[in-house]
């Protein structure tokens, strides 16, 4: 390989792995290697979701969710996140969901988020608002 198409290989290389790195993203901030804590858990607008109106999840995949889970089962469960999470080094998956208790008598739109550890296993689970998870019994 000649010297000039080399170093355009590598400045090409380089560039693809600046890009890839600015396409991982946490929203939080202060998330533990092991997904257990973060300072500061926050939700993306639900406006910028590619499901604008949110998905209508079974609600017996949410006695499944529990630590260790892995990112493959959840999306069986759940489908591909709702926001651009980025590609490589994510550490939260987020949803909107349409979710209706036995007493409600219209849906509720809910925020659900996942934080991984470094191994890429749920570790922590969120619900915007709170009493969501009621509504799914976690």
């Amino acid at each position: 390989m000649n010297p000039v198409r080399r170093y355009m290989a590598l400045g090409l290389l380089v560039s693809a792995g600046l890009l890839a790195q600015g396409c991982t993203s946490t929203v939080s901030k202060g998330i533990s290697d092991d997904g257990k804590q973060a300072s500061e858990v926050i939700f993306p607008d639900a406006a910028k979701s590619h499901v604008k109106e949110g998905t209508l999840p079974a609600l017996e995949h949410f006695h499944k969710v529990r630590p260790g889970i892995s990112k493959d089962q959840l999306y069986a469960m759940f489908g591909v996140p709702h926001f651009s999470e980025g590609i490589a080094g994510v550490r939260e998956w987020d949803y909107v969901f349409q979710l209706q208790g036995s007493k409600d008598k219209e849906p509720t739109q809910c925020q659900f988020k996942i934080i991984f550890d470094k191994n890429n296993k749920g570790q922590s689970f969120y619900w915007s608002p709170k009493d969501c998870a009621q509504k799914v019994g976690m």
